[in-house]
């Protein structure tokens, strides 16, 4: 069988060097994305965990709804709030509200507010960039500058979602023109003194040449440590009517914010049940993920290439290597090795890795080579093995079809006949030297 498989073997180097083209191509173009993150969505579920004891989502939700009123309320109700919070002695509070402006029938409310801020000194307010036009470009939604004044710090509430519309990662850092302002998340950890430095991928390219522009850096990915409502919730309404004892939150993390249907409509996540989940549930895990040291980074474009060809380029050799008739075995091992080298990347390292361009690299290396393989095992039988001619078979078969064609279209064909005079001399020699050679 070896001439069959050298007979192929420039055909097979061609299939390796377009599969390797192929795979390095999907991975740089990200035409696979939405199958890569399918694959790290399923994988997700291995990361959850017990919800942390010192972590506390006051939830703005329907029962406070019905119970306070219609949204939005007094800013008077957020100072009691948190005047309450003071007494409790809780640890850093991020209230996710955003007060961009003032109050329009009573400015005492936004004094309150903002004296209650001032008396607890551990609160950490939002902002946001929203975009005006192409023109305009961006402008950053600040709290009002009395409540500015009054809070401890304050953190941007950006969300970065991927081609799919799901949540799986966050810029650290981000604002206008510079990426200044730390994650809500970020902040907080920063006033406990529980980093001084985050992780994430620097963003390396330069920001486009215009005013006005929103600028990110710091970059990793999340996992959830649970679904929605893993974390301790507690009703906004129930702390106010002092239905919570200052037990249940006393030196916790507070983070304030929506829940309620009618106000927030959530995010889609990675999780594959129940995966739509409130922005304060996505900051809380975005602060247990950073303080546990769990966040994920995505491996380096040069480094992803290079892992990508070299996965590809040894699978490929290794299904070229051995028998065809045993590709679906190799490409099924193949297949596992590469999921299981991912797997234990992102486990142990952190590190994320597309690898569904490495899938169809080795899928189409292992159908091409079979392939090549079928085919040349077609032609060793329509071929003698000692003269290299074709055989009798060969004949048979093409002379039905000739026959069958010049039948169809009333055409006539020619058939050459050549008897060769001591053929036998010739070919008895070598074959006795075809013997002793193999």
């Amino acid at each position: 069988m070896k001439e069959v498989y050298d007979t192929s073997r420039k055909k097979v180097y061609a299939v390796i060097f377009i599969s390797c083209i192929t795979a390095l191509t999907l991975q740089y173009w990200k035409i696979t994305e939405h199958f890569d993150w399918a694959l790290y969505d399923m994988q997700m579920p291995l990361w959850s965990t017990a919800a942390p004891d010192d972590v506390v989502i006051i939830a703005i939700d329907d029962k406070s709804i019905e119970r306070i009123g219609r949204w939005p309320w007094s800013r008077s109700v957020h100072a009691q709030l948190i005047d309450m919070l003071s007494e409790f002695k809780t640890g850093p509070v991020v209230l996710n509200i955003l007060f961009s402006e003032p109050t329009r029938n009573n400015t005492t409310d936004d004094i309150d507010l903002a004296q209650s801020i001032s008396r607890n000194k551990q609160v950490i307010l939002p902002i946001t960039g929203i975009t005006r036009s192409t023109e305009e470009g961006v402008y950053e939604l600040l709290p009002i500058p009395e409540l500015l004044q009054a809070a401890h710090s304050i953190g941007h509430s950006d969300l970065e979602l991927d081609i799919d519309s799901k949540f799986r990662r966050v810029f650290l850092y981000a604002g206008l023109n510079e990426a200044r302002w730390p994650n809500l998340a970020a902040a907080a950890l920063f006033m406990s003194n529980e980093t001084k430095q985050l992780p994430g991928q620097r963003n390396e390219t330069s920001p486009p040449n215009r005013p006005n522009i929103w600028v990110r850096d710091y970059y990793v990915m999340i996992p959830l440590i649970g679904a929605p409502k893993h974390f301790k919730t507690i009703s906004y309404a129930d702390v106010l009517e002092g239905s919570i004892s200052s037990k249940d939150l006393s030196g916790k993390y507070i983070f304030i914010g929506s829940t309620a249907k009618g106000l927030n409509s959530g995010y889609a996540t990675s999780l594959q049940l129940q995966n739509i989940m409130s922005g304060v549930e996505i900051q809380a895990n975005i602060f247990e993920a950073i303080r546990q040291h769990k966040t994920i980074r995505e491996m380096s474009t040069s480094l992803k290439l290079l892992l990508t060809f070299i996965l590809s380029f040894i699978g490929a050799l290794l299904i070229s290597r051995n028998n065809w008739a045993k590709s679906p075995l190799y490409l099924t091992g193949l297949l596992i090795v590469t999921v299981c080298i991912s797997e234990s990347l992102l486990i142990f390292a952190h590190t994320f890795i597309p690898i569904v361009p490495i899938g169809i690299s080795l899928i189409i290396s292992s159908l091409s080579i079979s392939l090549l393989y079928i085919i040349s095992l077609q032609d060793a039988v329509d071929t003698d093995a000692l003269t290299g001619l074709s055989n009798r078979r060969f004949f048979d078969n093409n002379f039905k079809f000739y026959w069958r064609r010049g039948k169809r279209y009333q055409r006539p064909f020619s058939l050459l006949l050549i008897d060769i005079d001591f053929l036998k001399a010739t070919t008895t020699p070598m074959a006795m030297l075809r013997a002793i050679l193999h």
